[in-house]
């Protein structure tokens, strides 16, 4: 998974440095057979881009192909998807997404409600985590003052995180 780096100037996979040299593909949901997407990622890799950017919303400009794929039902970007579209961005991106089989659409908004409501849970347990590693190393030096200062004073507790490093 990419994260920023804590001075915030560069992307991290795996705890190195991530240039992010991208591709554009702006029709891979409409105008792209199943063959043809494995030979565009094959070919992008081979060229050397480690990410491909995707526009998932139809293109006005998009040449016309035998496909007469839209991946949002009744041409609605806001709300509903096909599951089939849904299943393309969640493979790529490595990125679950809860869908209720049934229908063949679920409703693209409250999926990206899920993901936004995930990713705060998951800056909630990196930041508690920060905070336990703190009062650890604070208690291990005997500084209990600054452990109740810090949990008073932002400022300070801020101050304190960079001390340590966390």
């Amino acid at each position: 998974m990419l994260k920023i780096s804590k001075n915030k100037q560069t992307l991290l996979k795996d705890g190195k440095t991530f240039f992010y040299l991208a591709d554009t593909c702006w029709s891979a949901f409409t105008n792209i057979s199943d063959e043809e997407w494995d030979y565009y990622l094959y070919k992008r890799k081979v060229q050397g881009f480690n990410t491909i950017q995707i526009n998932i919303l139809p293109q006005w400009d998009a040449s016309l192909t035998n496909f007469n794929f839209n991946p949002f039902i009744n041409n609605n970007p806001r709300m509903n998807m096909e599951v089939a579209a849904a299943r393309v961005i969640e493979a790529i991106n490595h990125v679950p997404i809860r869908i209720q089989e049934g229908d063949g659409k679920f409703n693209m908004c409250e999926a990206i409600e899920e993901m936004i409501k995930d990713g705060r849970e998951v800056g909630r347990q990196e930041g508690q985590n920060r905070i336990n590693q703190l009062i650890i190393l604070l208690s291990k030096e005997n500084r209990g003052e600054d452990i109740v200062k810090a949990a008073e004073d932002r400022e300070y507790q801020e101050q304190l995180l960079k001390e340590f490093n966390l």
